[in-house]
């Protein structure tokens, strides 16, 4: 399966927006603590995702403190979220589901189970991302996949890089395929941004040049038009 180039000129831009918080080594290693880390993703760049997670994990003991703390606490730690309180609420139901159901804030025992269980069970968790879901079983089971939103796609289709009748899940075991694992993690997360975030942020900004389907003006320009060899022929 080849490579297009606009797709490889999109993976080298997103490792260059990526790195290196989004590294491989530096992805969250326990079943919990991955599930939090991905969503904050649906709510700020990358960079401030794995500050705001850095600084969510040094202001609370642990995660059962910040089960039980109070809403605006956790939100103050979440500032840097263009909606903190949506993803505050998301945290805390989380935790209680987990704690309320395990009688302890672990899901590593999920890494006994196979796709279709651990796909279920997250299911059924309260806001939980389909994306979120898919990040997981390519972490926890080696699951060949581009985790993808449904903004994700809509994207990749505008760039003539899917198709409409491509399931999510054939366009994201196609997009693996292609990208390999160590390319797919920046890959997901610059789709991810630009597709589900960048617009509440940047208002009225436009995308970046490689997430657009206008060509270079070079591009564009590169054949003068009958008019200008008219006036070229005239001097």
């Amino acid at each position: 399966m080849k490579i297009s180039k606009r797709l490889v000129t999109i993976v080298d831009a997103a490792e260059e927006f990526c790195a290196p918080a989004l590294k491989t080594d530096n992805y969250p290693e326990t079943v919990l603590d991955l599930v939090i880390f991905h969503r904050m993703h649906f709510h700020m760049s990358p960079k401030k995702a794995k500050k705001c997670y850095n600084h969510l994990k040094s202001a609370f003991v642990d995660w059962n403190e910040v089960r039980v703390s109070v809403v605006r606490d956790i939100q103050i730690v979440l500032r840097g979220s263009y909606d903190s309180l949506e993803l505050t609420v998301f945290i805390k139901d989380f935790l209680d589901l987990i704690h309320k159901e395990r009688r302890e804030l672990s899901l590593e025992s999920l890494r006994e189970n196979n796709l279709r269980e651990i796909r279920d069970f997250l299911k059924r968790i309260k806001g939980m991302k389909p994306a979120t879901i898919e990040v997981a079983l390519m972490r926890l089971k080696d699951h060949p996949i581009l985790p993808l939103s449904l903004e994700m796609e809509k994207l990749l289709v505008k760039l003539r890089l899917a198709k409409k009748t491509e399931t999510r899940d054939r366009k994201g075991k196609r997009f693996y395929s292609l990208v390999g694992p160590d390319k797919i993690l920046p890959l997901h997360h610059y789709l991810l941004y630009h597709a589900n975030v960048y617009h509440k942020i940047e208002e009225g900004e436009k995308l970046p040049a490689v997430l657009s389907l206008s060509r270079p003006k070079a591009a564009r320009n590169s054949k003068p038009s009958a008019e200008e060899k008219t006036g070229e022929n005239r001097r």
